[in-house]
């Protein structure tokens, strides 16, 4: 904007000429209008990636994330059109201006090559095993997947058709190596995970079940005549704390639903 503004002052004899000249150069120009489309998607990727506006609605975090593309595209048109041209050969030649793509083209395809192997890694079938309703508004999820092997504190993504094709979520894994299945412990407090909850028939607002004076977990029963959703699951992956057999003593410490991984590396211990 302020080069935009010496730019009008210096071309235009009146200040109203000034003004029309600065507007026009900054939402008509070509290098104008992909820069005010820059900002305002990074200004939106930046509004809905502060921690609190995440973490209480994570889809519009990930639907606004992918402003990322356009930004890119835009960035590469950015430089295109030689609005001020070069004092000195060659000028405004091809090979000098409009060469943003030689910088992203690599993580460009990168990220192109890894939505479409996701796409394949989740067509490997699935199926719903057993869904757990806990006390505390958590779920479990026992899922069944051909071709899975996975390590304790590994984690993967899942995603739910019936809700939403385009929506992964990560959850760590708490099942151990050795069993038949792949099991998540998911805590229900966002929209996504709210709506998963209803769609395999939890129902939160009822009691747990009791014993004792507290409350316990209890299997869900999908609906009569209705059958569980499909899930797709991208993974596993590793993390850093894979290797935690390597040492004769760990310390592990966590709160909340935070000590989901926990369960898997004491089963693979025991």
């Amino acid at each position: 904007m302020v080069n935009f503004y010496k730019l009008a002052v210096a071309t235009q004899p009146t200040a109203g000429k000034a003004v029309v000249a600065f507007l026009a150069a900054n939402f008509i120009t070509g290098p104008g209008a992909t820069g005010w489309i820059m900002t305002v998607a990074l200004a939106v990727m930046v509004w809905f990636a502060m921690e609190k506006r995440r973490r209480a609605h994570f889809e519009r975090f990930w639907y606004t994330h992918h402003l990322f593309i356009v930004f890119f595209i835009n960035w590469q048109l950015h430089g295109m059109f030689c609005m001020i041209k070069p004092d000195r050969p060659p000028y405004c030649s091809p090979n000098t201006i409009g060469v943003f793509w030689k910088y992203w083209l690599v993580g460009g395809v990168i990220w192109i090559w890894e939505r479409i192997l996701r796409e394949i890694r989740s067509r490997h079938r699935t199926h719903i095993h057993k869904v757990i309703q806990h006390p505390s508004n958590v779920m479990e999820l026992q899922i069944k997947k051909e071709k899975t092997t996975t390590r304790a504190g590994q984690y993967i993504f899942l995603s739910c058709p019936e809700i939403s094709y385009f929506q992964w979520h990560p959850f760590t894994l708490t099942s151990a190596p050795e069993e038949d299945f792949i099991s998540v412990h998911i805590r229900v407090c966002g929209d996504f995970t709210k709506a998963l909850a209803q769609a395999l028939g939890c129902d939160f607002d009822k009691k747990s079940g009791a014993k004792d004076g507290k409350s316990v977990a209890m299997p869900v029963a999908p609906p009569v005549n209705r059958s569980l959703p499909r899930v797709m699951v991208d993974g596993p992956f590793g993390s850093a704390s894979e290797d935690f057999l390597n040492y004769e003593t760990i310390v592990l410490v966590g709160a909340g639903i935070g000590v989901t991984p926990f369960a898997s590396y004491v089963s693979n211990s025991l």
